[in-house]
């Protein structure tokens, strides 16, 4: 499992100049948004996982599934009035477990996006996967910035 001081040298890497720092109670503060503690650790176990081509287990929303995980990273705010800025969320392939949403009527309808904060009970599980689901996005859109993510072998 990745340590919160690698997680802290990736994310410093990825942001650039951008302003980071580590408060006292090792909660986050990335543009005077913080992460919690409980966001770091999901984050260490994601990309644990996502290293290791691992599906993962969670509870969400009271319901369980099981996902491939793909991208971590801050949303952009949907009103552009920055609501949702500092808001982390996991882009996953939904393999099993409750969807609200359709599967399976069209090519890349199993994409599903998680807010951090919202996981609980989070397990990897020993289930790999190692190819890439359609429609896949490194650069995904929904996302203003990207802190880990599943990288297209060419």
């Amino acid at each position: 499992m990745q340590s919160v001081d690698e997680f802290f040298h990736i994310l410093s890497r990825l942001c650039g100049t951008q302003t980071l720092c580590l408060i006292a109670d090792n909660t986050f503060l990335i543009n005077n948004f913080t992460m919690t503690p409980k966001e770091q650790q999901i984050i260490d176990t994601l990309m644990t996982a996502i290293k290791g081509d691992n599906l993962i287990e969670f509870k969400y929303s009271g319901e369980y599934r099981i996902v491939e995980p793909y991208l971590i990273g801050e949303l952009y705010s949907i009103h552009q009035n920055h609501l949702e800025e500092g808001i982390y969320a996991l882009r996953a392939w939904f393999v099993k477990g409750y969807t609200s949403h359709p599967t399976d009527r069209k090519v890349g309808d199993r994409w599903r996006k998680y807010e951090l904060k919202k996981i609980m009970e989070l397990n990897i599980l020993t289930a790999t996967n190692n190819k890439v689901r359609p429609l896949y996005n490194p650069n995904d859109k929904d996302f203003k910035r990207i802190l880990f993510r599943v990288e297209i072998k060419k």
